[in-house]
């Protein structure tokens, strides 16, 4: 479903899997995601690599939101791909929204590079 965030408006949608979070980022084209790397059907690293390879979605800017203590390699994997970590653990709200006000901030409005946050437009 379509809910709102702190910044003004700003719907966010709701992805409960990976493979939902692919389709809803190719159907909305939105403006930032947060994603868990940890999810059921396709997890985080799979959606990104989905989302890098598509060039309706490539440069949806990614902020990545996960408990898993991320390896040398997974984060080999994200890099160049993401624009920021957030670990759950040290997660805080402040610290998030700055990263999202900075990622829709951006030239372009904010495509460089869970849940799918971003602004609700149809496309296709």
């Amino acid at each position: 479903g379509v809910q709102t965030c702190a910044l003004p408006i700003c719907p966010v949608l709701r992805a409960l899997s990976g493979r939902e979070g692919i389709e809803l980022a190719r159907r909305f084209r939105p403006d930032l995601i947060a994603l868990d790397l940890e999810m059921p059907e396709v997890n985080g690293f799979e959606v990104v690599e989905a989302l890098k390879d598509d060039a309706s979605t490539a440069q949806i800017p990614i902020v990545v939101v996960t408990a898993k203590d991320l390896t040398t390699q997974d984060r080999k994997r994200l890099n160049g791909h993401i624009l920021e970590i957030v670990g759950k653990a040290e997660f805080d709200h402040g610290r998030f929204m700055g990263e999202v006000q900075r990622a829709l901030s951006r030239p372009g409005g904010g495509r460089i590079n869970g849940d799918v946050a971003g602004n609700e437009r149809p496309h296709g």
